[in-house]
Order: C-alpha cells, then sequence, then structure tokens
C-alpha cells in the first residue's frame, strides 16, 4: 500500500519530455513545466502560447496569471516602439 502511495507522488516533468497523449491531467503538468521553462528564459510569449494549451479548471485557474503577462508583453512591445521612435528622433535631429 505504501509502494502505491509513494508511486501516485511524483515531482514536475521535465520541459523537454514529450507529453502523453492519453493522459488529460498529465498533460497539463507537461504544459506547466514547458511555461515555466520560458518564464525562467525571460520569454513570455512563449509561455503564454503553451498556457493556451490548458483546458478545464487548470486554464480556469490559471487565467489571471496569463492575463498580466499578456498587459506585460503588450507593454513591452510599445516600450520597444517608443524606444526605436526616440533613437529615430536623436539619430535625424543630431544631425
Amino acid at each position: 500500500m505504501a509502494g502505491k502511495a509513494f508511486a501516485s507522488l511524483s515531482g514536475a516533468p521535465s520541459p523537454d519530455t514529450a507529453p502523453p497523449v492519453d493522459d488529460e491531467g498529465k498533460m497539463a503538468d507537461y504544459i506547466l513545466a514547458r511555461a515555466k521553462r520560458y518564464v525562467q528564459l525571460g520569454d513570455l510569449e512563449k509561455a503564454v502560447g503553451e498556457l493556451d494549451h490548458l483546458k478545464g479548471q487548470t486554464a480556469f485557474t490559471i487565467n489571471d496569471w496569463k492575463s498580466s503577462a499578456k498587459d506585460r508583453i503588450a507593454v513591452k512591445k510599445a516600450l520597444n516602439v517608443i524606444k526605436m521612435e526616440c533613437a529615430l528622433l536623436n539619430k535625424n535631429m543630431g544631425g
């Protein structure tokens, strides 16, 4: 009985391994592991893309974080455009 209990406990899967096709619960673990890895690498767009594959209660639970991440991505893109415009203005005004 103890063996069965320990067998059901597992750590997070590696983001590099392929998820099982037939088990929806395990699929969410793999998606979350890949999304976590993208966040660690600083790539929020890919992390949000992974989270778009979630379904059911897991998708509902992560929805607030995903919304905040999308807002941050939009702000970062806008900031990059503003920086580019400033650099162009500096170049044009500098001669």
